[in-house]
């Protein structure tokens, strides 16, 4: 199976267990956008997604100009009430995203809050969530927030919700460490919307 996303087609090998994709395509970040995204992150509204260098110490205003991007549209966050609102950045990682000083000012809350449709979208539980069944993005999530607890690099993230024809396939996660432990690889998956 392929899903195009913002950096090509990319092949999907099925994960049974936990029933999503590891992406098997070659990838790697150009040394021109780790650049660019050590100072300030990159994203794209039209194409839904986000590359961000998490930090445990930030310092200065590297996330500022993400903070003025609020999309609160209470129509959509009603369209489905049986739907998560599904971060592309989560919550918990703010504070590898701003300086600690600055957590408290409403413009983070606005930006991290769940009406913020253009950090926000509905997404189904089993994708948000982690479970023994389905690995979701909360999976990924902890997975930064563990590697965080014991070590005091960076490491790059990128999201992007994927479509086809207007519908939401699903969200493909790379996560780049930059760390002093080769054994420890890079991430790449896909993990769909709908799963049977």
């Amino acid at each position: 199976m392929e899903i195009n996303t913002s950096c090509g087609k990319m092949k999907l090998d099925q994960v049974n267990d936990g029933n999503y994709y590891n992406i098997s395509t070659e990838y790697e970040v150009s040394p021109e956008d780790l650049e660019r995204v050590e100072k300030q992150p990159i994203f794209s509204e039209s194409k839904k997604f986000f590359k961000v260098m998490l930090r445990k110490e930030v310092k200065g205003d590297y996330f500022n100009k993400m903070l003025g991007k609020i999309n609160h549209d209470k129509s959509k966050s009603q369209q489905d009430k049986y739907k998560d609102k599904g971060h592309f950045i989560a919550s918990a990682f703010k504070k590898f995203l701003i300086p600690l000083k600055d957590l408290k000012e409403q413009k983070v809350n606005n930006f991290f809050g769940k009406n913020n449709g253009f950090n926000v979208s509905l997404q189904d539980s089993k994708a948000n969530r982690n479970s023994i069944k389905y690995r979701g993005q909360l999976f990924y999530e902890q997975k930064i927030l563990d590697y965080f607890n014991k070590q005091d690099e960076k490491i790059y993230f990128e999201i992007e919700e994927i479509f086809e024809e207007n519908k939401v396939l699903g969200r493909r996660i790379y996560i780049h460490r930059f760390m002093k432990n080769p054994e420890i690889k890079d991430i790449h998956v896909f993990i769909p919307e709908e799963r049977n």
